[in-house]
């Protein structure tokens, strides 16, 4: 497992350019944040084209996603990393980016 420390990675600037709407229809994908929100994602066989989990989350609700994971691409990072690319307050550490239909 890679873990992502750095905020100048090229995954992450990609992701964190995602939060301006203008790159979102550019690039035709959106960012869903948080436990409940990914799996809704998952449910409705959204087309997902990364999951990000922040690694030094305490929300052991998390390892629920293990079994499920292994079919999509999983990108580890640090909380620091983490907090850069989510927009949420209190984020619960894992977030996914979908491709539009």
């Amino acid at each position: 497992m890679k873990i992502i420390s750095s905020r100048e990675n090229e995954i992450i600037k990609e992701i964190k350019k995602l939060k301006e709407k203008k790159y979102r229809d550019q690039k035709k994908q959106y960012i869903v944040e948080g436990i409940k929100m990914v799996k809704e994602a998952i449910k409705e066989n959204a087309d997902i084209q990364k999951i990000v989990i922040n690694v030094d989350s305490k929300d052991y609700k998390l390892s629920k996603f293990e079994n499920i994971l292994q079919n999509y691409e999983v990108i580890f990072v640090t909380e620091n990393v983490f907090k850069v690319i989510s927009d949420v307050t209190n984020p619960q550490g894992i977030l996914a980016i979908i491709r539009n239909r």
